[in-house]
């Protein structure tokens, strides 16, 4: 339906659902508040590969940290799939909509790229996603933060999110990920 509507009506409806109190996942559901594509299956197995691709192939098990997963909490799902046994995906609102139907094309994905993701194919419950991968959703942003242990996390990535982050709290943000990261992350 949004699509096509012009860039600066879509704009004004945002910006006038907000100041109106509509929360974000009806303001999502009705097409006018997306956190990006990571929604989409193939996308967001490409960007995680990516990441950690880029991470120079984390050694399996490893602890992943996703700052701002946005939308789409399937960052865990594939996170584990690459090898780690516990996913932290840290957001400053509750952003995610859970949908088994996206998760289990995700996982029908990835088995066909030869990976063996955990869990079932398709979980009904974002809770029960959450647990079978072991993993965890914090929407406090730097408060969350402030709850991931030192020296704990081994990998890190953020896709289109920090220009995001208020300017007041970049630093303090960069600090948090300074701290929770172990600087010597298992490498294949």
């Amino acid at each position: 339906m949004t699509s096509r509507l012009p860039w600066w009506l879509k704009l004004g409806v945002k910006l006038g659902a907000t100041a109106a109190g509509v929360p974000h996942k009806v303001r999502n559901l009705l097409g006018f508040d997306r956190h990006g594509p990571m929604e989409d299956p193939a996308y967001a197995i490409e960007v995680v590969r990516h990441h950690l691709a880029a991470l120079g192939h984390p050694e399996a098990p490893f602890r992943a940290l996703e700052v701002g997963p946005g939308d789409s909490p399937l960052g865990a799902l594939i996170a584990a799939s690459a090898g780690a046994s516990e996913t932290w995906l840290v957001d400053a609102g509750p952003f995610a909509n859970y949908r088994p139907a996206a998760q289990e094309a995700t996982y029908m994905q990835l088995q066909s790229l030869g990976f063996d993701p955990p869990g079932q194919s398709r979980m009904e419950s974002f809770r029960q996603y959450l647990d079978a991968l072991n993993a965890h959703y914090l929407t406090n942003g730097l408060e969350s933060m402030a709850e991931l242990p030192s020296d704990y996390i081994d990998v890190a990535w953020s896709h289109a999110v920090l220009e995001h982050v208020r300017g007041d709290e970049f630093d303090a943000l960069m600090r948090e990920l300074h701290r929770v990261l172990s600087f010597d992350p298992p490498m294949r």
